[in-house]
């Protein structure tokens, strides 16, 4: 009895865990990650690759932190940028100069190291280098649906963790209309949550519909005895029923102390 309550315990701390929020990258793409909280069945698509800019400059150019530290930020979501002053910034996600322009840093090879849900939901974009990481979230923005703002915050507690936010109607869970030219906002794709459901759907179908064909043709059943394995679905309940009575029953006794013996 008492490996099965440990087994229960395991289960509960399982249950919990998985119930966390994630994001998962989205294979092939350097921008996107697909969102899925257990807890409330939200399941999204989220691609920032709008926001990258294509022309080897950087999305959001240098820009001094909220809290000036003799330094500037760039940063380009997506697609790597090449600062042509520096041959420390080249093909980078985001690069750090001081500000004479003599000092250059590079904080991110372009391709994430990966992505994590923050506070409200907001996407977290780890890039690194051997030496230094940046972080930046991107936090929803429902008035932002054509251009994002750019947020340094800086490094953090001089450990070379440099912080960065987006402000975009890209981070937003639910659909924002016009969201950089979107009609929906849109996160797109089906999921692996979606596709198995459209497989077990059509299986359903298909065992239904082909169970009453052979029942009817092949066997030359009628009216309920259509329905194939009809004894089956029909002591379903009863096995349920049976089953739930079973583990309260382990469950209760569990909880007074009592052990396999005590069964006998």
């Amino acid at each position: 009895m008492m490996y099965f309550l440990h087994f229960l315990c395991a289960v509960m701390f399982l249950h919990q865990v998985r119930g966390q929020a994630t994001c998962d990258s989205v294979l092939g793409s350097k921008c996107s990650c697909r969102y899925s909280n257990p807890k409330t069945g939200t399941i999204k698509t989220f691609n920032f690759n709008a926001l990258g800019s294509k022309t080897g400059e950087p999305a959001f150019p240098y820009q001094r932190p909220t809290d000036p530290d003799g330094f500037e930020y760039a940063y380009n979501p997506c697609v790597p940028f090449t600062d042509q002053d520096s041959t420390e910034c080249q093909d980078v996600a985001a690069c750090q100069r001081s500000d004479d322009g003599k000092l250059h840093y590079s904080l991110g090879d372009p391709t994430p190291k990966g992505y994590t849900v923050g506070t409200n939901n907001d996407i977290v974009i780890t890039y690194a280098t051997d030496v230094r990481t940046s972080l930046v979230t991107f936090h929803c923005d429902a008035t932002a649906k054509t251009k994002a703002v750019y947020v340094v915050n800086g490094e953090t507690s001089s450990d070379n963790t440099y912080l960065f936010t987006i402000n975009t109607c890209l981070a937003c869970l639910d659909d924002v209309k016009g969201c950089h030219g979107s009609s929906s906002g849109g996160g797109g794709g089906l999921t692996v949550g979606g596709i198995l459901c459209i497989i077990f759907t059509v299986l359903v179908v298909v065992y239904i519909i082909g169970g009453v064909l052979f029942m009817k043709f092949v066997r030359g059943a009628q009216g309920r005895e259509l329905v194939p394995n009809y004894s089956f679905w029909i002591d379903l309940p009863g096995l349920i029923k049976d089953g739930c009575m079973f583990l309260v029953g382990l469950c209760k006794g569990g909880c007074r102390g009592q052990n396999y013996e005590s069964f006998d």
